[in-house]
């Protein structure tokens, strides 16, 4: 957007054209490591698509006592910044969501097998 980009973890089906934009953040740290979280997302709010899905994966015992931090995390997904925020124990949730995103957004893979000799 504008020229500008933001670090995610996941680009789909590329970082020039993403689609799907995955980003990971599981922390047990507290304090400035917390804050860099919410700095990290708004980043990639700010410069992604409005036809590009966000998805969140995070986790982690920190959470518990960082409410406030969680609470601003959760108001992205609930304006529609975020599509969803996963946990761990959500990954067939997420799979499933991926696999419907991918035909949506008719986003063919390119896995290519490899043997190891």
């Amino acid at each position: 957007m504008g020229g500008l980009t933001a670090k995610c973890d996941v680009a789909i089906p590329n970082n020039e054209r993403p689609r799907i934009i995955i980003e990971s953040k599981a922390y047990g740290a507290t304090g400035s490591k917390m804050d860099d979280v919410i700095g990290d997302i708004q980043k990639i709010i700010e410069v992604k698509r409005d036809d590009t899905s966000f998805l969140l994966l995070t986790d982690g015992t920190m959470w518990r006592r960082l409410r406030a931090t969680l609470e601003r995390i959760v108001k992205f997904q609930n304006e529609g910044k975020i599509m969803k925020i996963y946990t761990l124990s959500m990954a067939a949730q997420l799979r499933m969501d991926l696999d419907q995103l991918r035909r949506e957004y008719n986003i063919i893979l390119n896995v290519k097998e490899t043997s190891e000799d």
